[in-house]
């Protein structure tokens, strides 16, 4: 996976992706979970340096905005995984996201909560290189030059033994 130029591995995260009647809330939990172990097994620099988690849920219907599974996800991870979530970036929020983060940052630690960062507009890709997130490091959807294929990365994830 794509790393910063101080080594923290990139997360993308896209709840539009997400459909209740597909998968459950525990579903989705193990998933996550997954995901971060994945990237703690194939990352040494993500290991030491961490990750950065980069959100578009421009597309994403107030429906899919599942605070519950965060309520169950958040405590779940923070503090059980020893992988240090560097920067939390949100990208073209809808105008609901508010509401969500109004209810996320009671589970979540003060440290945290000042590394969650929203950018919106035609200059998001500025924004983001600012905190060291290149245009390669950027899925396409944002106007970066990321392609993101989640059966491309199981199938590695799966060659490596994950």
């Amino acid at each position: 996976g794509a790393t910063d130029d101080r080594g923290r591995a990139v997360i993308f995260s896209d709840a539009s992706r997400q459909d209740r009647n597909k998968y459950s809330r525990e579903s989705m939990i193990r998933a996550v979970w997954y995901l971060l172990h994945a990237v703690l097994f194939s990352s040494e620099s993500a290991q030491r340096h961490g990750v950065i988690c980069v959100s578009d849920p421009s597309r994403a219907q107030f429906s899919q905005i599942d605070t519950k599974l965060a309520k169950l996800l958040i405590p779940s991870v923070l503090g059980a995984i020893p992988l240090r979530i560097s920067a939390y970036h949100i990208c073209n929020a809808p105008s609901y996201a508010s509401m969500v983060w109004a209810v996320v940052k009671h589970f979540i630690s003060a440290r945290l909560r000042k590394r969650v960062f929203y950018h919106a507009g035609p200059k998001i890709l500025k924004q983001l290189a600012a905190y060291g997130l290149e245009s390669n490091m950027v899925p396409t959807c944002l106007g970066g030059t990321a392609e993101i294929n989640h059966s491309e990365w199981m199938l590695d994830q799966m060659a490596n033994g994950l």
